[in-house]
């Protein structure tokens, strides 16, 4: 009878090659120090992430920042490489 640690790596395996897509979505809020920015700008901010991958190794990251002055930014990444 295999080991648990065999047992655990051969589930781990079918588990990471069944899959056709991972979607995982995270929202970060963080307060920035007086010490790093002026008084005068904003220190909160507000980040939602978006990452997407494709079992055939697409992926997408959307990251877009929202900051209590109104100020908002966005960036997005692409890749299409092998997994």
């Amino acid at each position: 009878m295999p080991d648990r640690m065999t047992q655990a790596a051969e589930r781990l395996k079918v588990a990471s090659e069944s899959w056709m897509s991972v979607e995982v979505d995270a929202l970060t809020e963080q307060v920035i120090p007086d010490s790093i920015v002026p008084a005068d700008q904003s220190r909160i901010q507000r980040i939602e992430a978006r990452y997407v991958e494709t079992a055939a190794g697409q992926r997408m990251l959307d990251d877009r920042t929202h900051e209590t002055d109104g100020k908002t930014g966005r960036s997005t990444s692409y890749c299409d490489g092998d997994r």
